[in-house]
């Protein structure tokens, strides 16, 4: 069964749920979940809330989530993606019918201008102006993206299967390219305030994109 838990504080009203978010976890089948709370606070200070398929979650195993700054919590999931406000969660059908199948979520973030970015695992699409927008067909062509992050000017670190780094927001070009980066998958990306990416991979250890 998969669990969606949220720690909060406070009366459960939709923005103060969402706004004092402190943990959330999510699991598939026996694995337990994993909450991180604050240490300075005794775990009786927090009222936990609990969504199951039982209860109104209507998502499978959990993969990834981000909140926008309109307040809105967003799950990805293997079988979809959904808002949550606090009380109910939508699909992304549901708020933009003309999207395509947003199944198969892998990653979701949100860049400094507030827009929320998904990589499924054939795309990677925005949710701009109320709509879902493919931008896949801006890369390289079969270009697979296998991991994303906010780069340091607000924008979006793409890592492709093919061993590139990519930055963008608009449209994307390419910052960084090593043969190491195709034996070595890229699972995660993070720049640091002096401008270094740094990225996570199976097969070596963590590197600076320039230096790899």
């Amino acid at each position: 069964m998969t669990i969606f838990s949220i720690f909060r504080e406070g009366s459960p009203g939709r923005r103060q749920v969402l706004s004092f978010l402190l943990a959330m976890a999510a699991t598939a089948c026996l694995v337990p979940s994993a909450d991180a709370v604050d240490p300075n606070r005794a775990f009786s200070q927090y009222i936990v809330d609990r969504w199951t398929s039982k209860n109104g979650f209507p998502g499978r195993q959990v993969s990834a989530f981000a909140q926008t700054p309109d307040g809105y919590l967003w799950v990805g999931t293997t079988n979809g993606l959904f808002r949550f406000d606090g009380f109910n969660f939508v699909s992304a059908q549901e708020l933009d019918p003309t999207s395509s199948s947003l199944t198969g979520v892998l990653g979701l973030m949100t860049d400094g201008y507030g827009t929320l970015w998904v990589r499924t695992q054939g795309a990677i699409l925005r949710f701009h102006n109320g709509g879902f927008e493919d931008v896949t067909s801006e890369l390289k062509a079969g270009s697979f993206i296998t991991a994303m992050s906010q780069s340091i000017d607000g924008g979006v670190l793409l890592s492709s299967l093919h061993g590139e780094i990519l930055h963008g927001r608009e449209s994307f070009i390419s910052i960084a390219t090593s043969a190491r980066f195709q034996t070595a998958l890229v699972i995660a990306t993070a720049q640091t305030s002096d401008s270094k990416v740094w990225l996570g991979t199976r097969g070596f250890a963590l590197c600076v994109h320039w230096a790899c």
